[in-house]
């Protein structure tokens, strides 16, 4: 997978075009287009279609919002770059050859021989493993996190160094969100004002640990009732976390 030059993508003096020759190329490169402040020349959003439906396998992309075939652009003068070249694969342990190097969570990387990835301190065959490359057999530190492909064959206490390597593949980690970072992004996904109604759960523990170590008689929660709030009716729970979020 080679590094996409957006600065130089962005800049309409370069004149490239990104060719998609798949609807999921196209998804995926207007996703990320969209991720980086892009919008179609309307203004509107590129999650809200690609419009790959109207050129199919020709379909190119140019940063000025617009789009039509690869063709067009090549007369144009246009450089063409094709986006499976660098869109993210999702590797699965069928995609592993003889010759590739795998590195675990814990940073340990093995060589791949048939059915075997083979380290210096020992060595696991692949049905330890799932089809999405995560571990069954061990802890998660042994789940495959990155894989490369090997520059050129050296010895085995050198084949696996850093400058033999290239990355082809790295694990995407879940982004965590907080429930207004969620909220200011549906706002912009959506363009509309969203609210968020808290759960019932966050509400309770919220005023746990507003209440926990508070003086009782002070505390602007205890006309409430007690301090046991999963007993709370919903309108009682929701006027004291509305007053603790006052706070």
């Amino acid at each position: 997978m080679k590094e996409f030059n957006w600065k130089e993508f962005k800049d309409k003096y370069n004149k490239i075009a990104v060719h998609c020759k798949t609807e999921e190329e196209a998804k995926d490169f207007c996703k990320r287009m969209h991720e980086h402040g892009m919008k179609w020349c309307s203004g509107k959003s590129y999650l809200e279609r690609t419009n790959y439906e109207n050129y199919k396998k020709e379909t190119c992309y140019i940063a000025e919002g617009e789009y039509s075939s690869g063709n067009y652009y090549a007369v144009n003068g246009y450089d063409i770059l094709e986006w499976s070249d660098y869109m993210k694969k999702e590797f699965t342990k069928a995609d592993l050859k003889d010759g590739m190097v795998v590195e675990y969570s814990n940073g340990r990387r093995r060589l791949v021989v048939a059915n075997m990835l083979i380290g210096e301190d020992g060595f696991l065959t692949l049905d330890s493993f799932r089809e999405n490359l995560e571990n069954i057999a061990f802890t998660v530190e042994h789940t495959i996190a990155k894989i490369y492909k090997v520059k050129e064959a050296r010895s085995f206490n050198c084949i696996l160094d850093d400058c033999n390597l290239d990355l082809i593949w790295e694990r995407s980690e879940a982004k965590k969100m907080s429930v207004e970072e969620m909220r200011e992004k549906l706002e912009e996904l959506t363009g509309k004002k969203i609210e968020i109604e808290p759960s019932r759960a966050l509400m309770i523990g919220t005023c746990y640990v507003f209440c926990d170590g508070k003086d009782c008689n002070v505390c602007p929660l205890q006309k409430s009732g007690n301090c046991v709030f999963k007993n709370y009716s919903d309108e009682q729970l929701k006027k004291c976390y509305e007053k603790v979020m006052e706070v």
